[in-house]
């Protein structure tokens, strides 16, 4: 087996906790976020960010940060976030950036999120 789910069924635990580690590292409380659970229809092997005995934890690949981002389009952070995402791939079209993160657009949100990478290649000129 890759991965193992563990089913979280409380939800107030997991946050009573990540606030007690936001006070115990001086953090935001708000450092967990999981609002992006909503944007995930396929995973990717990003880079590995650790692994210990018993544990390896990868994260998404860059292009599908992006395409979350892209499907999300709410505010300024998103658009920013967006932004650095995008320079980081150093592609150099709209088409290429497209190409790389459609796979993992959410069948729907397809015409979103294509409109999103139009406007923040308009803002990089």
């Amino acid at each position: 087996m890759d991965y193992a789910p563990l089913p979280l069924t409380d939800n107030s635990l997991v946050r009573r906790l990540a606030l007690h580690v936001a006070r115990e590292l001086g953090w935001n409380e708000d450092w967990l976020n999981d609002g992006g659970k909503g944007f995930v229809h396929t995973h990717s092997q990003g880079p590995v960010v650790l692994e210990s005995p018993g544990i390896r934890v990868l994260r998404p690949t860059t292009a599908q940060l992006l395409a979350m981002k892209l499907m999300a389009w709410r505010d300024d952070v998103d658009i920013q976030d967006a932004g650095l995402l995008l320079d980081s791939l150093q592609i150099q079209s709209p088409e290429e950036a497209w190409n790389q993160c459609a796979e993992f657009v959410i069948p729907g949100m397809e015409l979103k999120a294509r409109y999103a990478l139009d406007d923040l290649w308009q803002r990089r000129d």
